[in-house]
């Protein structure tokens, strides 16, 4: 009868062990499972290349936005005449003579006009400046009436503020991008910068505009179209020229939230379109806008 007992017991030892280590292998395999799922799911995400050229197109339309600026300010004839006319636009200065501060209007129209680099660009860009060009602590404060780059609404405020010369001489200024960004078709870019831009080429040549270049250092950072965050470092001086229409080279680290740091890389100084992006040993090519 003992015996008996025993048996029993052992077997229902046997059993509720045995369900134990089949409910733990089962829960294991699961939580394997689901992991596995997770790091794929990770691995897919983290190729993702939206915050990259999202910040690349903010990057350009800001860029572009100073190139315009550094175009009409220059130009000597605007404070006598008061009005000129430029690609595709017609630009105002009130008051003209040696009042402070004035008002630059560049105004593209109501249509979209294709410029002499190939971009469309329609409504104004409004500077307001506080002295000359060139003049140290000379503060430009620019806002746009409806103005478009390539069918992008552009928006925000930017200050240039000159700063004088650096120890190496040059001329240089510090750009701020505030409450900005780029409504494109597929959903808005948020973009704030802190840039320092270094006038490096052609500053002794006055009428030729275009063999002027410049060294961009600074941060920023975004929110993607999709809705996510992302944070900007330039870690090489990009180069920006009056002659070409996109940066020629340097490079930005972009960490998007939750994501890992991207480097964009916009190349060896030719003039081109084209851009990589460095995304886990991963190479992957954007096109700039």
């Amino acid at each position: 009868m003992a015996s008996s007992i025993r048996s029993k017991t052992i077997n229902r030892l046997y059993m509720k062990n045995r369900f134990f280590n089949l409910t733990t292998l089962s829960i294991l395999f699961v939580i394997t499972l689901a992991f596995n799922n997770i790091s794929c799911n990770k691995d897919e995400s983290d190729k993702d290349q939206l915050a990259a050229q999202n910040n690349s197109d903010a990057e350009n339309a800001f860029s572009d936005v100073f190139k315009q600026i550094d175009i009409v300010s220059k130009d000597t004839t605007l404070g006598v005449l008061g009005t000129i006319n430029i690609s595709c636009a017609t630009v105002t200065m009130s008051p003209i003579g040696l009042t402070y501060p004035k008002t630059i209007t560049i105004d593209y129209g109501t249509t979209n006009c294709e410029g002499t680099d190939g971009r469309f660009r329609r409504g104004k860009i409004i500077a307001v400046t506080t002295g000359k060009y060139r003049d140290s602590l000379t503060s430009i404060t620019v806002t746009f009436d409806n103005y478009f780059l390539n069918d992008n609404k552009v928006f925000g405020t930017k200050t240039i503020t000159n700063k004088g010369r650096n120890t190496l001489g040059n001329m240089f200024w510090t750009i701020k991008v505030e409450n900005a960004g780029v409504i494109t078709e597929k959903g808005t870019i948020a973009w704030n910068s802190v840039r320092t831009r270094e006038w490096i080429a052609g500053e002794n040549t006055l009428n030729n505009y275009f063999d002027d270049g410049y060294s961009i250092t600074g941060n920023g950072s975004g929110v993607t179209t999709d809705g996510n965050s992302f944070v900007i470092t330039i870690t090489k001086a990009l180069k920006a020229s009056l002659s070409c229409m996109w940066l020629t080279c340097g490079t930005v680290e972009i960490t998007p939230q939750g994501l890992s740091t991207r480097i964009i890389d916009f190349g060896n100084g030719t003039c081109d379109r084209e851009a990589t992006v460095l995304i886990n040993d991963e190479t992957y090519n954007i096109v700039l806008k």
